[in-house]
């Protein structure tokens, strides 16, 4: 069962050959220090950093107090980890802002969209790309003179994906959302 769950998971990487992937170097580090990747990923790239061992120990022994303590023996706290819950942790896409966003597409309104944006923009550091910010000395185009949704979509066009990666359903449903735009799918296989 181990075999085949690795087989599995290595080919879906694209990487066929066992030996290909040895020191593939298909995964980057993200969140942990130096002396860490040092000490337990040797020769992985971490170009962020992160905690340090001294934070790591902390932040598990917290988990622990919280885990063994006497107000939770008979229940664990959830910390909101995997699905989003009042004063858990964070999570971008949480019921408040896909609220915000169904109603400034249902209505199709600015002023909507507007509090969808001043939401996200106000919203904590949440991933990696929260923390990069565009420069530019360009003044904004006027939105009148932007080219209308209908022939941007017209370029979208999908990656490349053998019919065998994918399910029949979502090759598909690909294929027949890209019809409806007016995009181009690629199937691998010679297209649809």
């Amino acid at each position: 069962a181990v075999k085949s769950g690795l087989l599995k998971i290595l080919s879906k990487m694209g990487i066929s050959l066992l030996s290909s992937y040895c020191g593939a170097q298909i995964f980057e580090i993200y969140g942990l220090g130096q002396e860490v990747v040092d000490l337990a990923f040797c020769g992985s790239v971490s170009k962020i950093g992160g905690l340090t061992l001294n934070e790591l120990g902390r932040e598990t022994l917290s988990f622990w107090v919280r885990a063994f303590s006497e107000d939770t023996a008979k229940r664990l706290e959830n910390f909101g980890f995997i699905q989003s819950r009042p004063g858990g942790e964070f999570h971008a896409n949480n019921p408040e802002m896909s609220k915000l966003l169904h109603k400034a597409i249902r209505e199709k309104s600015d002023n909507a969209y507007t509090i969808y944006q001043q939401h996200l923009a106000s919203r904590p550091v949440n991933v990696l790309r929260d923390l990069v910010e565009l420069k530019s000395e360009r003044t904004p185009i006027p939105i009148g003179k932007v080219e209308p949704a209908t022939s941007i979509v017209e370029r979208f066009c999908t990656g490349g994906m053998s019919l065998g990666a994918i399910s029949r359903e979502t090759h598909e449903a690909i294929a027949i959302a890209m019809n409806r735009i007016g995009g181009k799918s690629n199937s691998g296989e010679g297209g649809e």
